[in-house]
């Protein structure tokens, strides 16, 4: 009797305290709402990279007014020298690194600074728009025929102030791509064909690289003192050129933390952001020895010279028999610089005439 009454105490004891477990899971279901996925059609799943996206959108604004409300409609460029045009550079892209360090959403709280979204994107625009500025930029002056005629520290004879201007463009441009693209995705996600979607995403990804290479084109054209030798064409060709960089890297970027469980390593970014730009400089390139330049440019070789020649940043060395010995490939002896500077003197006259 004992040893049967012991084993009922048991069997009791043990299902009251199964009652107990499933009564305090059921409180906490009620009390502990449960995390549901983010599904806005625009915004990411990552909360980080939410965070993230919104703010370089919400920055835009301020350096915009800056540069094209302030700067270039009150004419302040007309006194600014290196030094200011450096500071000028330095001023708009310092608070793309340092407001998010002051300003930290939750979800960002307990991760390290260098594993938050705001900053791998600020590295991946970095190493891809300092690719750009050394080495794309000498298609420009090469293939387009534009140039940069304001005073400027420079390298590898490229403003340093474009290298710094680039990182909040980029940012704002690729940050608008991938609200677009992932809004598109949610939209074709019904269509069985994956041909189909895939067609889609590339006509948006073309069209909307275009849209943005135009619209910088127009955005700065008050600014006198980034020249073209022939504007109609560099805004109806040398658009589809420059939007060759957003081909590349608006899908490419558009990765970066999308998939909130696999969030990247810094190396990952590097590497990607290196190999975007490494195909981005092989299109170029094969536009160069297959197109040549777009308009007669003074200073610039001609296409067969431009193909001869291999990659415009590198110089003809004169050691080399029967290479000229830099850019002067013109019968006419004009160079880049001498071009820019019968350019600024013919603006002083009107100036001065008027």
């Amino acid at each position: 009797m004992m040893k049967h009454g012991l084993c009922d105490l048991r069997d009791f004891n043990m299902q009251n305290r199964v009652w107990r477990i499933r009564k305090r899971d059921a409180h906490n279901a009620t009390v502990e709402p449960q995390k549901v996925e983010y599904t806005n059609p625009w915004l990411a799943s990552s909360a980080s990279k939410r965070w993230g996206e919104v703010f370089f959108l919400l920055y835009s604004p301020f350096w915009i007014l800056i540069l094209l409300g302030v700067v270039v409609p009150l004419k302040l460029y007309e006194s600014f020298q290196e030094a200011e045009y450096l500071i000028l550079g330095l001023l708009t892209v310092a608070p793309c690194f340092l407001v998010p360090l002051i300003v930290v959403c939750k979800e960002d709280a307990e991760r390290p600074f260098y594993k938050r979204y705001w900053f791998k994107a600020n590295v991946w625009i970095a190493i891809f728009g300092f690719v750009g500025n050394y080495f794309w930029t000498h298609y420009f002056y090469t293939v387009l025929g534009a140039i940069y005629t304001f005073p400027s520290y420079k390298i590898n004879h490229v403003p340093i102030t474009t290298f710094l201007l680039t990182q909040p463009y980029f940012l704002l441009y690729h940050a608008v791509s991938n609200m677009t693209l992932r809004r598109l995705e949610h939209a074709i996600k019904n269509i069985s064909n994956r041909q189909t979607r895939w067609l889609i995403q590339a006509g948006w990804v073309l069209l909307l690289s275009y849209i943005t290479a135009l619209t910088e084109a127009l955005t700065i054209s008050h600014f006198p003192y980034y020249e073209m030798v022939d504007r109609p064409t560099f805004y109806k060709v040398g658009s589809l050129f420059y939007a060759i960089y957003f081909i590349v890297s608006f899908p490419m970027f558009k990765r970066l933390d999308e998939d909130p469980s696999a969030p990247w390593t810094l190396s990952q970014v590097a590497v990607d952001a290196l190999g975007a730009s490494m195909l981005v400089t092989i299109i170029l390139d094969s536009w160069r020895i297959t197109v040549g330049p777009i308009a007669d440019i003074p200073w610039a070789a001609s296409q067969n010279e431009c193909v001869q020649f291999g990659p415009p940043w590198l110089r003809p060395s004169s050691n080399i028999k029967g290479v000229k010995a830099s850019y002067n490939w013109s019968p006419s002896g004009v160079t880049q610089e001498s071009y820019g500077h019968s350019r600024l003197l013919e603006r002083a006259s009107k100036h001065t005439e008027l």
